[in-house]
């Protein structure tokens, strides 16, 4: 069974455990009846993953109940399924990208893969290659990412103004935080929580790799 098939056979199962119908499905996803129904009959191959997120986080359930296909991987590189369109993307289950104190990174950690379309990597613009995901820890990103949020990285990026990348210091650990620039040039760590204050990192000090920028977040899947 391929991994669209698993997706068609877990949502209709989630459907029939919660009595729901395709209609009430395919307005919470955005999409119309007949997708939803020509998915689960397969006449449809695959199910575009923002609609599969939609339809998640409207119930309040992880990802992992309808896509349930991670696995063990000793690889840091995309595996593409030839004749599909899923790429398994690295993903670093046993640490997480802090939105509060900050964490370290553990390059250790238990690897495991995810699978992601590549359609929805090629619409943000990422090349699977260069595609990592992480988990959210914490709250100074809210409303905009969440406690338990899985975020993909481009590892690839170029530094724009007013965007949300992955970054790294001595004292703080690894975090995802929105970046700017001020007036000097000097980097503004932002929190999209105002309850968090931004900090400010001058341009010596990300010159001597004080603090590191490890990539740029491109897309939030659901918590699993």
């Amino acid at each position: 069974m391929g991994i669209n098939d698993k997706i068609a056979f877990n949502l209709q199962e989630f459907m029939k455990k919660n009595n729901i119908s395709a209609n009430t499905i395919a307005k919470v996803g955005k999409v119309t009846p007949s997708t939803i129904t020509r998915f689960l009959s397969r006449e449809i191959k695959s199910l575009n993953i923002e609609t599969i997120q939609k339809i998640a986080d409207f119930y309040k359930e992880p990802m992992g109940s309808f896509i349930q296909e991670l696995k063990d991987t000793n690889r840091n590189n995309a595996e593409i399924i030839t004749g599909s369109d899923i790429a398994y993307i690295s993903f670093y289950r046993d640490i997480g990208v802090s939105a509060g104190k900050g964490l370290d990174w553990d390059s250790d950690g238990q690897i495991l893969s995810f699978p992601i379309p590549l359609s929805f990597l090629h619409s943000k613009g990422i090349a699977p290659e260069n595609a990592l995901i992480v988990k959210v820890n914490g709250d100074s990103m809210a409303p905009t990412l969440n406690d338990n949020d899985l975020v993909v990285i481009d590892k690839n990026f170029s530094l724009s103004l007013n965007g949300v990348y992955v970054i790294k210091d001595n004292i703080n650990g690894l975090r995802v935080k929105r970046l700017d620039k001020d007036k000097d040039g000097n980097l503004k760590v932002i929190s999209d929580n105002k309850n968090y204050e931004t900090q400010i990192y001058t341009i010596e000090e990300m010159q001597d790799e004080t603090i590191t920028i490890l990539g740029k977040v491109t897309a939030k899947i659901a918590g699993v």
